[in-house]
């Protein structure tokens, strides 16, 4: 993504720059790809997905100095207290004390060399199942992956989302439903959309794919 890009637009029409890296964050955290946290005014997460962790959330959002008024006036963010009151009480009951041990062991591990090597294998994994979909003749949204996802459109085939995914379930392989280009409705879709990170957790190269 072209963070700078969506930043420059953001300024100039005064707005906030808000990006969710939910399904990345283990990727930016091991640096294979941007990371928004140098343009982006709110950044959110999940905990688990190619973070690893437990099911949870993270926030980061910016403090201190937002801009500079022409008369040298500054303009401060007032991010925190509404971020704070919106997630407790506005949201959230309490946090999962039995879960803070967890995201505290996936942070740490995200620092680590294993994990950036980890990640490197969770991308070339999925560069390869995308590019065996397609040379069997599937249609894939993009026409391939930069990360470690894969969305495929199944009509050719025959199948809607659901259809694919209740047969692939049928053995053994999880992945869900997912809206693809063209779908009229996200209760029907026409696409599925499958990863890798679990694959590589366990221990499967491009060779396994």
């Amino acid at each position: 993504l072209d963070y700078a890009r969506f930043r420059q637009i953001c300024d100039d029409v005064g707005a906030y720059l808000m990006a969710d890296m939910a399904h990345v964050a283990g990727i930016v955290a091991a640096g294979l790809i941007p990371s928004p946290f140098e343009w982006a005014d709110i950044v959110t997460t999940t905990t688990h997905k190619t973070l690893r962790g437990p099911r949870a959330g993270v926030i980061f959002f910016r403090k201190g100095v937002r801009s500079t008024k022409a008369n040298g006036d500054k303009v401060l963010y007032d991010l925190e207290e509404r971020i704070n009151q919106a997630v407790f009480p506005s949201l959230q009951g309490g946090p999962h004390n039995n879960a803070v041990a967890g995201i505290a062991t996936a942070f740490k591990q995200a620092k680590s060399p294993e994990f950036k090597a980890y990640q490197s294998q969770v991308l070339k994994n999925a560069k390869v199942l995308c590019d065996g979909l397609i040379s069997r003749g599937y249609q894939v949204a993009t026409g391939g992956t930069d990360v470690h996802l894969v969305l495929v459109d199944v009509r050719k085939a025959g199948l809607t989302g659901a259809k694919a995914e209740y047969i692939l379930e049928e053995v053994g392989i999880a992945c869900n439903k997912n809206t693809v280009p063209g779908d009229k409705s996200a209760l029907n879709p026409s696409g599925i959309r499958l990863g890798t990170p679990a694959l590589t957790t366990r221990g499967l190269a491009e060779q396994d794919i």
